[in-house]
């Protein structure tokens, strides 16, 4: 299977109609085609160029819009290698994947589903972009973070430990714990990228309790449970 590369910071789509964003891709970063339109009926029956991709370094499957374009992709020289990397090791590069979220935190930003690249990001590309600039891949979406962190307990939750919100079907958002302020229990401040209808429209700071903070009172009544990275992603599909 071909491997490309791309030579340009490029939009991913959900589907074949390439309608909706999914995610982002940076220049540099690596994927293999899964389905190419002249073979998948859904991309054919709209008459699309679109291929289906997963990308390398998260396995993150997505939608391409063309693969015959050299501004965006070319064929790579060298495959992309995954490197293994334990807790030990994560937990050495915390200091800069905090400051990453702190330093996004300071730029002027909105909210942006699908968003990796920044400034403008989502709740789970924030999350991403702060741990792969720090040479930890993780999951793209909230969920799939969910189902890859370590589960830790609220009471024992740290800097740098995700928090995940939603509802009893699923995961739909995370931030990251970023101050514990020293109390009976201990406050979690944590810092998120949440929209307009429920959130800040960007970037900010909320405490996981349901004060009078509008904000800080919605995503506390929707937490769900705290998981911790621990590994980069290793696996192949």
């Amino acid at each position: 299977m071909t491997e490309y590369v791309f030579v340009e910071d490029t939009t991913l789509f959900d589907s074949s109609e390439c309608g909706g964003v999914a995610t982002q891709a940076s220049k540099g970063r690596h994927f293999k085609v899964i389905i190419e339109h002249s073979c998948a009926a859904e991309s054919s029956a709209v008459g699309s160029d679109a291929v289906q991709i997963r990308l390398c370094e998260d396995n993150y499957e997505c939608w391409l819009e063309r693969l015959d374009n050299p501004t965006v992709c070319e064929p790579a020289t060298t495959p992309y290698q995954k490197s293994a990397l334990g807790e030990e090791e994560v937990f050495s590069r915390m200091p800069l994947v905090l400051q990453r979220v702190s330093d996004a935190g300071q730029k002027d930003n909105v909210y942006l589903w699908g968003g990796t690249l920044g400034p403008d990001l989502d709740c789970s590309g924030l999350m991403q972009w702060a741990f792969s600039g720090a040479g930890v891949w993780i999951p793209r979406d909230a969920y799939q973070q969910h189902e890859f962190t370590q589960p830790v307990p609220i009471a024992e939750a740290r800097c740098g430990d995700l928090l995940f919100f939603g509802d009893a079907t699923k995961v739909d958002h995370v931030g990251m714990v970023t101050e514990v302020v020293d109390a009976a229990p201990p406050r979690l401040v944590y810092t998120h990228s949440s929209g307009a209808k429920y959130g800040r429209n960007g970037i900010g700071r909320d405490v996981l309790e349901e004060g009078d903070d509008p904000v800080g009172a919605h995503y506390a009544r929707r937490f769900l449970s705290a998981g911790r990275v621990v590994r980069n992603v290793t696996e192949e599909p």
